[in-house]
C-alpha cells in the first residue's frame, strides 16, 4: 500500500527518528514547484504559437496531452487524500474544507497545494519553527509529503512533459528548423525531466532502511545514467515520429498494452482501492514506455536487464524502420518523378494521395520497393 510506510513511521518513534529530510531534497522540491509553474506558462505560449500558425492538428494533440496529464495527476492527488481520510499534515492543507479541496482538484489545482505543504514543513525544519502537529516532527512529515509530490511530478513528466517535448522536436525536424540553440534547449529539457526521476528516487530511498545512504556522487551517477537512457529513447521516438507520424500512435498503443500486461503480472499494491490500482498500473506502463520504473519486489536485476534489452530492441526497430522507409520513399519518388527535396510531412501527404490512384501493377511495384 502507498500509505503503509508513512503510517509505520508515524506510529513508531524509533523508526521515525531514522528519517531525514536533507537540504538537497528541499532544493529539489522548490525546483519542482517552480518547474511546475514555468511548465504551465510555457504550455500557454506553445498553444498560442500553434494557434497563430493555424496548426490546429498539433494544437489538438498538444491540448489532449495537457488535459490527460492534468486529470491523471489530480486523480492521484485526490485518491491519496481520500485514502488518508483527509487527515491534513500541514497548516496550508488544513485551510480548505473537504468540499473546497474537491473543487480545487476539479479545477486542476490540488497538486499545487501539496507542493506548498512540503515547502512549509521543510522550511519549518530548517528554520527551527513549529509546524505540523505536535507529535510529528516537521522533517519527518516533509519526507512523507515529498514522496507524494515527487510521484505526482513524475506522473506529469511522463504523461505531459515528454509527449510535449517529442511533439516540439518532431515539428522542428519536419520544418527543418533544427539548430544549435534548439539542441541546447532540448538537452536542458531532458535534464529537467531526469531531475524529476532523481527526486522520486531520493524520496523513495528515505523509506528503505538498507538503501538510505545516497551520497552526492551516487546521485550524480544516477542522474547521468537516466539522462543517457531517456535521451536515447526520446531521440528514437522523435526521429520515428518525424518520418512516420501516422504510426507513432499504433506503436504506443501496442507497446503500452504489452507493458500493462507485464505490470499486471507483477501484482503491484501501491494504491488502497482496486480502481486506483488499475490506474496506477496503467501509469507505470506509461512510465515504462519511456524509462525504467521499479515496481518489482525483491531483486530487480533480471527485470531491469529484460527491460533494457526490450528497449534496446525497440529503439533498433524504430531506427531500422526509418532507414527502410526513407530508402523506399526515395526509390518510389524517383520512379514517379517527384521532387525528393520535400520534407517528410509533404512526402507522407504525396504518398497517401498517390496511393489511392495506383493501379495494381504500381501497387505491386511499391511493395517490391519496400521489400
Amino acid at each position: 500500500m502507498r500509505c503503509a510506510v508513512p503510517v509505520l513511521c508515524l506510529n513508531n518513534t524509533a523508526v521515525m527518528g531514522n528519517f531525514k529530510f536533507h537540504r538537497i531534497d528541499l532544493y529539489l522540491t522548490i525546483f519542482g514547484l517552480f518547474g511546475l509553474l514555468s511548465d504551465a506558462i510555457l504550455d500557454i505560449f506553445t498553444a498560442v504559437e500553434f494557434y497563430k500558425a493555424h496548426d490546429f492538428i498539433r494544437l489538438g494533440v498538444f491540448v489532449f496531452f495537457l488535459l490527460v496529464s492534468s486529470v491523471l495527476v489530480q486523480s492521484f492527488s485526490w485518491l491519496w487524500y481520500k485514502y488518508d481520510k483527509f487527515e491534513m499534515k500541514t497548516k496550508v492543507e488544513k485551510v480548505p474544507t473537504e468540499r473546497s479541496l474537491l473543487i480545487m482538484h476539479f479545477l486542476q489545482l490540488g497538486s499545487y497545494l501539496r507542493h506548498i505543504g512540503v515547502i512549509e514543513m521543510a522550511v519549518c525544519k530548517y528554520l527551527a519553527l513549529k509546524g505540523g502537529t505536535e507529535e510529528r516532527n516537521p522533517g519527518h512529515v516533509a519526507v512523507m509529503l515529498s514522496h507524494d509530490v515527487a510521484m505526482l511530478r513524475l506522473v506529469e513528466t511522463f504523461s505531459e512533459s515528454l509527449p510535449h517535448f517529442i511533439l516540439m522536436i518532431t515539428t522542428k525536424l519536419q520544418e527543418e528548423q533544427m539548430d544549435t540553440i534548439l539542441g541546447i534547449k532540448a538537452i536542458s529539457l531532458v535534464a529537467v525531466m531526469t531531475i524529476s526521476i532523481l527526486s522520486y528516487q531520493r524520496s523513495l530511498r528515505s523509506f528503505l532502511e538498507d538503501k538510505k545512504k545516497h551520497t552526492t556522487v551516487s546521485s550524480v551517477v544516477y542522474f547521468l545514467w537516466n539522462l543517457l537512457l531517456l535521451a536515447a529513447r526520446v531521440a528514437a521516438l522523435c526521429l520515428f515520429t518525424s518520418v512516420l507520424p501516422g504510426f507513432i500512435a499504433a506503436h504506443f498503443l501496442c507497446s503500452w498494452t504489452v507493458l500493462f500486461i507485464i505490470v499486471w503480472c507483477c501484482q503491484t499494491d501501491f494504491m488502497d482501492s482496486k480502481g486506483g490500482e488499475v490506474l496506477y498500473r496503467g501509469t507505470v506502463a506509461l512510465f515504462w514506455y519511456f524509462n525504467w520504473f521499479n515496481v518489482v519486489k525483491g531483486k530487480t536485476l533480471k527485470w531491469t536487464a529484460l527491460y533494457h534489452g526490450y528497449m534496446l530492441l525497440d529503439i533498433m526497430l524504430l531506427c531500422g524502420h526509418i532507414d527502410v522507409m526513407e530508402l523506399a520513399v526515395c526509390k518510389y519518388l524517383a520512379v514517379k518523378g517527384v521532387d525528393q527535396k520535400l520534407n517528410p510531412g509533404d512526402v507522407a501527404v504525396t504518398l497517401s494521395i498517390d496511393a489511392s490512384s495506383l493501379a495494381d501493377d504500381d501497387e505491386e511495384q511499391w511493395q517490391i520497393l519496400i521489400i
